[in-house]
């Protein structure tokens, strides 16, 4: 198993946190399920394992949350495509699983346009 955690911070508060994790042999899709649910309750039991601070910004993440996690690193303009997102998107929370059972990924996206204190249940 590879486990990689990307924060994106800017000024030292925390925006984004995306932690995917590969695994070597593929684990099926319900054991990961079972396995993060304890962990992320409400989330799990969302649909498509995804809630968004409104439909405007499930509509623009929803194929690719990592996108937005992704956008809040150091650089200025990174900066900026953070302050445009969070007028539309105050927060954003998925898990992804891989699409194929058994799957060989899982990435799980914590975004928030305020700086990110705890972790969502």
């Amino acid at each position: 198993m590879k486990d990689q955690i990307t924060v994106g911070s800017i000024d030292g508060s925390v925006y984004a946190i995306q932690r995917s994790v590969h695994f070597i042999e593929p684990v099926p899709r319900k054991e990961i399920e079972h396995r993060i649910a304890s962990a992320y309750p409400n989330l799990i039991n969302q649909n498509n394992m995804i809630q968004a601070s409104s439909a405007h910004c499930l509509t623009n993440y929803q194929q690719s949350p990592s996108s937005l996690a992704l956008s809040t690193l150091k650089t200025p303009r990174e900066v900026q495509q953070l302050l445009a997102a969070a007028k539309s998107c105050s927060y954003l929370y998925a898990i992804e699983i891989d699409d194929k059972d058994p799957a060989s990924r899982l990435d799980i996206v914590l975004y928030s346009a305020k700086p990110i204190q705890s972790a969502p249940p």
